[in-house]
């Protein structure tokens, strides 16, 4: 979905400063670290989705259920840097990614469409995710 891209090309700037003046990530490790941690997000979005708070989604408990959603060891193994440093990464931006899928869909009823929920879209984000694991560079670029 293009609203996905466009959101992480709105924020990159923002994210790969909180990436790397945070949680010590390089410069290129961040680069390939957002549309992962993106897509990783956005699978615990559609999966923790019973458990969200639809009217504010850069709340703290929505944070800890998508953080809790996420395998951390799995995304750490795909950018190549340890579970520790991923955490910490997903620590820094989980709150402005959430907020800007809020925004961009919304608010609760488009973010409710997004996933699926109520009619809507009916399953929303189709190959959204897979879209964002080969942009990388191309968010920077």
């Amino acid at each position: 979905m293009d609203f996905l891209q466009d959101m992480l090309k709105d924020k990159s700037g923002d994210l790969l400063a909180r990436l790397t003046g945070g949680a010590d990530f390089s410069p290129d490790v961040a680069e390939k670290f957002i549309p992962e941690a993106a897509s990783a997000t956005m699978d615990a979005v559609k999966s923790e989705s019973a458990n969200l708070d639809l009217a504010d989604f850069a709340s703290p408990g929505n944070v800890s259920s998508v953080m809790e959603g996420i395998d951390v060891s799995a995304l750490a193994d795909k950018v190549g840097i340890s579970s520790d440093q991923t955490s910490s990464g997903l620590t820094a931006i989980l709150p402005t990614v959430l907020g800007l899928i809020g925004s961009k869909a919304g608010g609760a009823g488009g973010v409710g469409a997004l996933l699926g929920l109520a009619g809507g879209m009916g399953g929303g984000l189709g190959g959204a995710t897979d879209k964002l694991k080969g942009m990388g560079g191309k968010l920077f670029g």
